[in-house]
């Protein structure tokens, strides 16, 4: 029996930018995954779930990605192996066995899910409302759990919760089944710390790749808001820093940062500062050939420290901040401005130039996160005295 037939929107790009353009389609909700992209003379075309408007094409296009055209195609469902309907077919069988019924029509399942390695997260909200009342109530909800888990491409299941409003920003997750650990392979680099305790950002996937393919040999690099490496691994593995200091103030952050360098063969060229990264920064002034400022909505509070830290002889500062759209450009100058200031504040012998803004992603309404990299060469003579 042959699949559903439907009209589909693609939009098609060039095939080397295919990564990219699903990384940005699928992130911002736009990607029909029951459909399989297509393959055409060099380009690659994505299944969408509507019409992209003209704002959409051009939010696209912001990414760094070439839209080449969009256009309907009459097409097949994926077969069983999707799986949502992999999920959907797990939850109907177990209603059937367990409950003898089929799974209630108003059964709100999960659309979207993110995979850190076996350990499968679901949104807030997921398996809630009085359909799934019963389910969570009956003596082998583990049974549908693990069934819902494999479904999806995992062993464990948790469902996300709000960060907490603790000084870690911890994630907060309900496990349903297996285990919070996760440890897996992004871009190449091995990471595994406990999800429950750490906050892991997916959605910053293409800035930890373009931060993992500069060239850093020889540099000793400051990373003021580490995490549990989400750039400062890059940085060790594929970036060939000499050297990084990594700043983290969580300490299950730091254990999952301190685990995965083990894991990557890279602790010797890592020096962990663990705790308020003013202190640490302070201890590093004029040691540091680039620092890094990863925190959102916004990494002002380190920009003094990130200068003093800079060598005399000048370097790189990688600012992170969610900026409202039509205010980007504005932003970059208006920091570049408070760097020199701050430059001149602590007559360091440099002066500031922007050299690149990089458009990471949306990160709600008409607001963006940013990095902007500013240059920082040496202009001896052009400081007071």
């Amino acid at each position: 029996m042959s699949e559903p037939v439907e009209t589909v929107w693609f939009v098609w790009v060039p095939s080397d930018q295919g990564a990219l353009a699903h990384a940005t389609i699928k992130g911002a909700g736009w990607l029909l995954r029951e459909v399989q992209p297509l393959n055409e003379g060099g380009r690659v075309g994505f299944p969408l779930t509507h019409s992209l408007s003209a704002t959409e094409r051009a939010a696209i296009a912001d990414e760094g990605v070439t839209v080449l055209a969009s256009d309907q195609r009459t097409v097949e469902r994926r077969p069983a192996v999707d799986p949502h309907r992999r999920l959907a077919r797990a939850v109907d069988e177990w209603f059937q066995h367990h409950l003898q019924r089929p799974a209630p029509h108003d059964l709100q399942r999960p659309s979207k899910w993110e995979r850190l390695g076996e350990l499968v997260l679901v949104p807030e909200g997921s398996f809630t409302g009085r359909a799934w009342d019963d389910a969570h109530r009956h003596e082998r909800a583990g049974e549908l759990w693990a069934n819902v888990a494999e479904a999806l491409g995992g062993r464990s299941l948790a469902v996300q919760a709000p960060i907490a409003s603790d000084n870690f920003r911890s994630p907060q997750v309900t496990l349903l089944h297996g285990s919070t650990q996760a440890d897996f392979m992004d871009h190449g680099i091995a990471y595994r710390f406990d999800a429950a305790r750490v906050m892991w950002s997916s959605g910053n996937v293409t800035e930890r790749r373009r931060i993992g393919q500069l060239d850093l040999s020889g540099e000793t690099v400051v990373d003021a808001y580490a995490g549990v490496g989400y750039y400062t691994l890059p940085m060790l593995v594929h970036g060939h820093a000499a050297h990084v200091h990594a700043c983290e103030w969580n300490p299950a952050s730091v254990a999952g940062l301190r685990t995965s360098a083990g894991l990557n063969n890279v602790e010797e060229r890592l020096t962990v500062h663990q705790g308020d990264n003013a202190e640490a920064m302070a201890g590093l002034t004029g040691q540091a050939d680039r620092v890094h400022l990863g925190l959102l909505p916004s990494s002002e509070a380190a920009w003094e420290a990130a200068v003093r830290c800079l060598r005399d002889g000048g370097g790189w500062l990688h600012v992170h901040m969610n900026v409202e759209e039509e205010r980007i450009e504005a932003w970059a100058e208006r920091t570049v401005d408070q760097l020199n200031g701050l430059a001149i504040k602590h007559g360091r012998p440099f002066r500031f130039t922007a050299e690149h803004l990089e458009r990471v992603k949306w990160f709600a309404p008409r607001v963006r996160h940013v990095v902007l990299d500013a240059c920082a060469r040496p202009q001896i003579d052009s400081i007071p005295r």
